[in-house]
């Protein structure tokens, strides 16, 4: 997450209108989130949003310089959070060693080259106890056009996440896949033609009838597989 100071978020807009998607991963993450976060790539806080009453501080990292102005206007009256306008190495650079008590990247890790380096340094600002909380694209045989269009390095499986979680010295609480029926969608975009990615139409229309139904269904079992990954870990406590 480093060099992409033009990223203009065109995106952003049409994906922020599927609450419904947010708010199913924000629930997942809310009983972990407290006291000092941060959110990597905050892009204009819709994310931030739901999850900015649990912490007493917290701070919003957003390298592109297009989307620093919606994202102040959009907490210019939260006093406890914080906007900067700097890059992943730039933050983990000013911020001190065990100061965090959670870190929050919502489709953000994918865009790091060396993401086995970052969470490394990423879980040395934890505090013991504090968590690390990732939302990352699934199943590498999805990896598209769109994929490469939006900077991504890779697509995640269930079992190198956990491993590169726990071979950074964190205990995984919760690791699963999320969006069973995104599956199919994502892979037909791969015969997609160039012009918009996201239109408004279509992602109010999935995240209306379908998330709540593929949330409903997956609330009765772990599926096999989804779109997306979710990862819940915790750094162990001083005395474990």
């Amino acid at each position: 997450m480093s060099g992409d100071d033009g990223y203009l978020g065109d995106e952003l807009a049409a994906l922020s209108l599927a609450m419904n998607y947010y708010r199913w991963v924000a629930e997942a993450f809310r009983p972990w989130v407290h006291g000092d976060g941060v959110e990597i790539g905050a892009g204009i806080g819709t994310f931030a949003a739901l999850l900015q009453d649990r912490l007493a501080t917290l701070e919003l990292v957003e390298p592109s310089t297009h989307l620093i102005p919606p994202l102040t206007a959009r907490f210019a009256h939260a006093p406890q959070v914080r906007i900067l306008h700097t890059d992943l190495e730039g933050y983990l650079q000013q911020r001190p060693a065990a100061s965090l008590d959670a870190i929050i990247l919502v489709n953000v890790l994918e865009h790091v080259e060396q993401d086995e380096a970052m969470v490394r340094a990423l879980v040395q600002t934890l505090r013991p106890g504090g968590s690390l909380l990732l939302f990352v694209p699934a199943l590498p045989w999805l990896y598209n056009g769109v994929d490469r269009r939006y900077g991504h390095h890779r697509r995640y499986v269930k079992k190198a996440l956990v491993a590169l979680a726990e071979e950074s010295g964190l205990i995984v609480r919760q690791c699963r896949y999320v969006d069973l029926m995104g599956v199919l969608p994502w892979w037909l975009m791969r015969f997609r033609g160039d012009g918009p990615i996201f239109m408004p139409g279509m992602v109010r229309l999935y995240d209306r009838w379908f998330i709540p139904l593929t949330r409903w269904i997956e609330g009765f079992f772990s599926p096999p597989l989804g779109k997306s990954l979710l990862l819940i870990a915790t750094r162990p406590d001083a005395g474990a």
